[in-house]
C-alpha cells in the first residue's frame, strides 16, 4: 500500500492551504525528525531481534552436535558387535505324558437334578 505521486500531490497541496506556507517547512522537519527515529527504533529492534534468533539457532546447532556425538559414542563399531548365538534348546521326545484321569465334561452338570418320582 504505497503512495503514488499523485496522491503525494494532493496532500501536499492540502497541506500548503490549510497550514500556509511559513509552518509548513518547520512542520516537514519535525515530520522528517519523528519519521527518522520511528525508522531507527524500527531497525533497532528488528537488528535485536534477529540477534536473539541467531543465538537461538547457534544452540540449537550445538545441541544437535551433542546429540550426534553422543549417538556416535554409543554407536562404535564395538558396541555394534555381533550378538553371541543363542543358546539352542533341545527337545527330547520322551514319554508321553500320561492322559487325564478326570471324567469328560458333563453339560449337564450345570443345571440343578431333577428328581424322578
Amino acid at each position: 500500500m504505497g503512495l503514488g505521486l499523485l496522491e503525494i500531490l494532493i496532500i501536499g497541496l492540502a497541506a500548503m492551504v490549510l497550514l500556509g506556507p511559513s509552518r509548513l517547512p518547520g512542520l516537514m522537519r519535525q515530520f522528517a525528525k519523528i519519521y527518522v527515529q520511528l525508522r531507527r527504533t524500527s531497525n533497532d529492534f528488528k537488528s535485536a531481534f534477529d540477534h536473539v534468533i541467531q543465538e537461538a539457532e547457534a544452540e540449537m546447532r550445538g545441541a544437535k552436535r551433542q546429540a550426534n556425538d553422543f549417538t556416535d559414542s554409543i554407536m562404535t563399531p564395538s558396541t555394534l558387535a555381533e550378538p553371541s548365538p543363542s543358546p539352542t534348546v533341545s527337545l527330547s521326545m520322551g514319554t508321553p505324558t500320561p492322559a487325564r484321569s478326570e471324567q469328560p465334561f458333563n453339560w449337564d452338570s450345570d443345571r440343578p437334578q431333577q428328581s424322578q418320582s
